[in-house]
């Protein structure tokens, strides 16, 4: 190490950089993900670990300590839920397997934190060819078919309609499952609720989209040509709200008392999301424990948000 370099180094930064090196090693980081991480260079973090970095040592050092206490902190956070099947979770899968088995499009409705995305994900991971979309804002039919394109492998071109042609040609004749989730988004991207409709029909798959109940009111709301033509062709299946076995199913994990139990039914109704980030943030409220006041606390907190 030149004198410059050492002049920078002080006993503390090399500490920090031997115990930065063993936490990336235990974690299973590459030296290319440490740097993702702290927003810099493969080459700087490798010039870290070897005491060689001849530049700002404070400040990489500093955000090499606040990683690692953030690391620490993380994994002192309340559990997230492991996927329960729940009553819903069933009949949304029941479902998906009937658009499968009759390669139809089928739209299932169900109010907001009911488990709708939780239950496709596991389908997903469980099941084989199911492709799964989340869809968002931008969900325009190039990002869209974007996304699509690169789940089956295939080059992409910059003509939308040249990649649908791609993405119907590939998906012709097999089993796979395409599932949209937050399709709510659709109402505003209709073009791209149009391909993916064409895509269903031409292909003879099955398709999925997940969306509230909104879904179909903008739809109706927007009556067009091609908002018809969709709610013409889509198998449109309603959910019914969260029974309160659903909510006892996925909080059974979590040590809650009766009345806890009851206090959080009362006031979640039939989102069992709600439910679930309010125990996890009664469980920061209350110091690990979730009692009554937490819980009622933590709602306290929700409604503000």
């Amino acid at each position: 190490m030149s004198t410059a370099v050492e002049q920078k180094w002080t006993q503390e930064h090399k500490d920090i950089a031997r115990r930065f090196k063993a936490f990336r090693e235990f974690t299973g980081l590459s030296q290319r993900d440490a740097a993702t991480l702290l927003r810099t260079s493969d080459s700087i973090v490798s010039q870290i670990e070897t005491g060689t970095y001849a530049g700002n040592v404070e400040r990489i050092c500093a955000c090499m300590d606040k990683a690692m206490t953030r690391h620490a902190e993380r994994s002192k956070a309340p559990v997230r839920p492991r996927y329960r099947k729940t009553i819903i979770a069933g009949q949304i899968l029941e479902l998906m397997g009937w658009a499968r088995l009759d390669r139809d499009l089928y739209v299932i409705l169900g109010s907001p934190g009911i488990g709708k995305t939780m239950a496709s994900a596991q389908h997903a991971k469980v099941e084989q060819d199911v492709i799964h979309l989340t869809l968002g804002p931008g969900c325009s039919p190039r990002s869209v078919l974007h996304d699509l394109t690169d789940a089956l492998g295939i080059a992409w071109r910059n003509a939308v309609r040249d990649m649908r042609r791609q993405i119907t040609a590939a998906l012709k004749g097999t089993d796979v499952l395409v599932v949209a989730d937050d399709g709510d988004w659709l109402a505003h991207h209709q073009d791209t609720l149009h391909h993916l409709r064409l895509i269903q029909e031409e292909a003879q798959i099955g398709m999925v989209i997940l969306a509230t109940p909104t879904l179909e009111g903008d739809l109706r709301r927007r009556a067009n040509g091609t908002t018809q033509q969709f709610l013409d062709r889509a198998i449109i299946c309603r959910l019914d709200p969260s029974p309160k076995e659903d909510l006892e199913t996925v909080t059974r994990q979590y040590k809650l008392d009766d009345e806890t139990r009851k206090v959080l039914r009362m006031a979640c109704g039939g989102s069992v999301r709600r439910a679930v980030t309010a125990v996890r943030l009664a469980t920061r409220i209350g110091d690990g424990a979730v009692t009554v006041q937490s819980i009622e606390s933590a709602l306290k907190n929700l409604k503000k948000l």
